[in-house]
C-alpha cells in the first residue's frame, strides 16, 4: 500500500470502529462539525480521499480541534520534529491527549536504493541528487532510526500513545495493534 493509502484506510476503518463506541468525530481540516454513528463513517469515506486544504498536510488545524478531546494523528511524520512538537505541546496545553500512528513506507527504513537518485518531495522541499545512493545508505538508516525514535519519545513525553504502522505489513495486524492501543487508552470496549 502507499502511505496515503493507509493513512486513509485507518482513517476509515477507526472512524467505524469509534462511531460504534458512541464517539464523536470529527475529520481535521473540513470544517465538519461533531459526527456520529453512521453519519460520521458516510462523511469520512466521502471526503476521505479529497483534497484537505494544503496547509492541513504537516499539521492539523489546531483551532478545529475542542479542547479536553482526544485526537488521532496519522501521517509519515517526515517533517521537521520541532514542528511536530509545537502541534503536540499546543493540543497538550488545552488538555488534547492523542495518539500518533506514524504510517512508514519500508524503503524509508532501510533505503535500498543504489546509484545516482534524484529524490523529489512532495511539499516543495528542493530535490536531493546523490550520485551514488549507497554511499550515504549508513548514515541515511541511523539518521531516520534516530527520527522515528525522538518521535516516539516525544510522544510519550506528553504522555501520548505511538505507534509505529509500517505499509508493508498487512493493515489488519496494525489496525488489531493500534485498537488495542486506543482500548488502553481510552478504556473503551472494542468489538472484534
Amino acid at each position: 500500500d502507499t502511505k496515503l493509502f493507509r493513512a486513509n484506510l485507518l482513517t476509515l476503518v477507526l472512524t467505524m470502529i469509534l462511531s460504534k463506541s458512541g464517539e464523536n468525530i470529527v475529520l481535521n481540516g473540513t470544517d465538519s462539525k461533531l459526527l456520529k454513528g453512521s453519519e460520521a463513517v458516510s462523511f469520512i469515506s466521502n471526503h476521505i480521499n479529497k483534497q484537505i486544504n494544503n496547509k492541513y498536510i504537516s499539521a492539523p488545524n489546531i483551532d478545529e480541534i475542542k479542547n479536553n478531546s482526544h485526537v488521532i494523528l496519522i501521517g509519515d511524520f517526515l517533517n521537521n520534529l520541532a514542528d511536530t512538537k509545537k502541534v503536540i505541546k499546543q493540543l497538550s496545553d488545552r488538555g488534547i491527549n492523542g495518539i500518533i500512528i506514524h504510517i512508514v513506507d519500508p524503503a524509508e527504513k532501510s533505503f535500498p536504493y543504489k546509484g545516482r537518485i534524484n529524490f523529489n518531495g512532495l511539499e516543495e522541499e528542493q530535490n536531493i541528487l546523490i550520485g551514488k545512493a549507497e554511499s550515504v545508505r549508513s548514515h541515511y538508516k541511523k539518521a531516520i532510526n534516530l527520527h522515528f525514535e525522538n518521535l516516539e519519545k516525544l510522544a510519550i513525553s506528553y504522555s501520548w500513545k505511538y505507534f509505529l504502522a509500517p505499509s508493508d505489513i498487512e493493515a489488519n495486524i496494525s489496525l488489531f495493534n493500534i485498537c488495542n492501543t486506543l482500548a488502553n487508552f481510552n478504556k473503551i470496549e472494542l468489538e472484534s
